[in-house]
Formats: C-alpha cells, structure tokens, sequence
C-alpha cells in the first residue's frame, strides 16, 4: 500500500530446515528484511526512517509474517545513488492523470545464528545475512494516491506569549489518510529561541483523549522552528483535537496552552 508519506508492505519469509541448518540458524529467531529501496517513476527512496512489526504467532509452516513500514521522505531524484532531496512529499508531486510503476526491493534478508555455531563470541558475528534480489512491482493511478488522502484546511496562526517566548505558531492543514495523519507547523519567535529552553509544540488527540502521535521531525534556525509530525490513524478517529504546548527544556515540563486548542471532524472511512 502507498500511502501520503509511506509505503507498507505485508511479507511472508520461510526456510525449510535444510536451508535452516544450512545457515546455521537459531531455531527460535525468524528471518528478517534488510533495508528496502523503493522508486516510484525515475525516483528511489531510501535512507529513511522504517518500521518492521512481526506478528507474534507463527504460521503452522514455520513462516513469519512482517508489515513493513518506510518513510518517503528521503529522495534520489536524478539516479546517482545519492540523496538529493530531504522532506520530500509524495502528495504534493502526484499528478492524478498518470500512473506510476512502483517496485520495492530487498537486497538481503538477516537472521540471528545459533549460538553453538558463534566461534567469536563478538555481537556482529551473532548474525548472518543472506544476499539476494527480492522485487515486487506494481503500478498506481495518481488519482487513487490523491482520493486516498484527504486534507483538511485550518490555516490556524495562533499569538504565544508565555514566560521566556512569544511568537505566532502557524498550522496550515493536516492530511489523512487510510493508515496515518500528518501535521506540519511552524514557530516564529520574536522572542526567545525557538529550539533552545522554551519550545512551543502541538499534541494531537482523538475524540476519546487518545495522544496519538508516532514520530516526527523538524529543524530550522533559532527565529523559525519547522515540524512535520506523524499520529497513527485508527479506524474509530471521528475527530482531532490541535493543542498548543510549551516545554520548558530547563525543568523538563510541559504546559497545555488549552484556550488555544481547537477540534476537527474527521471523515476516517
């Protein structure tokens, strides 16, 4: 599945106990993915923040289940390798009259050995890989990336004058889709710094008060602070709450700016 920033990928990995003992495998640990490269169109993604979830039951078959998650966030765009592009956004380069061939690729799949078989005793030596060419392909219309993902307007430029910062935090919109909700804000301070001692930040809640967020990233200069934060997207969200912090990074304490905080609908289906 590709989602706004990301693509998911359900994978099954099997050995049979010939090629088990053959690499000299821990019974009891399962085989893993190693990194994954995705490009869509004449891009490759790569180097990005990733997530790999196994299912805690095994199959009857001695199988495993992964869902693996990669953030698109990091681009190759001309083919050299390299990362050219940082905080790339797949929905705002989407154009809905054209479909894109996607493959996601896996040179190497990664394992534990068994510990009678680790001469060295070194960590490093406690894990084998095995190299190879695992690709799938598949191809989507940019329309079906674009109808998936809805955004929502707030346009919201909030006044903060709390002790050791002032400034205007601005939220322009959120986007959802079928399995994540992202916000991008930003701080202008006009007094203070904006990543040192007092920080100004925005927890997101559900409906039922549920903190909902995953991960995120950011940067900027001491005048201007940039965010972009993810929060999972449970199929029960019918609304977002936006409220407004600040953290005190002397004492290590957060205050809710509650008056500021406002609540969204959300359409989750």
């Amino acid at each position: 599945m590709l989602d706004d920033g990301q693509v998911l990928l359900g994978l099954t990995i099997s050995a049979d106990e010939f090629r088990r003992t053959a690499l000299g495998l821990n019974r009891n640990a399962p085989i893993r993915p190693g990194e994954l490269r995705v490009k869509i169109g004449n891009m490759s993604f790569f180097d990005s923040a990733s997530s790999i979830r196994e299912e805690p039951i095994k199959n009857k078959d001695g199988s495993w289940n992964y869902l693996y998650a990669l953030k698109l966030t990091q681009a190759d765009t001309n083919g050299d390798g390299k990362i050219d592009v940082e905080g790339y956004n797949v929905l705002d380069h989407i154009d809905p009259n054209k479909n894109y061939q996607i493959s996601a690729q896996f040179t190497s799949l990664e394992f534990e050995k068994n510990p009678a078989q680790t001469k060295s005793g070194n960590y490093r030596d406690s894990y084998g890989e095995i190299k190879g060419n695992w690709t799938v392909h598949t191809s989507v219309n940019g329309s079906k990336i674009i109808a998936d993902t809805k955004v929502y307007p707030l346009n919201k430029e909030i006044p903060i004058n709390e002790k050791g910062i002032e400034g205007v935090l601005s939220i322009k919109e959120v986007r959802v889709s079928p399995v994540s909700i992202k916000l991008h804000y930003t701080f202008t301070s006009s007094k203070g710094n904006a990543q040192i001692g007092t920080q100004v930040g925005v927890t997101v809640k559900d409906q039922n008060g549920r903190d909902l967020f995953e991960g995120g990233s950011g940067g900027g200069t001491n005048k201007v602070l940039e965010m972009d934060e993810e929060y999972r997207n449970d199929k029960d969200v019918t609304m977002l709450r936006f409220i407004p912090y600040i953290y005190d990074g002397k004492r290590e304490t957060s205050k809710d700016l509650t008056s500021d905080a406002f609540n969204l609908k959300v359409n989750n289906k």
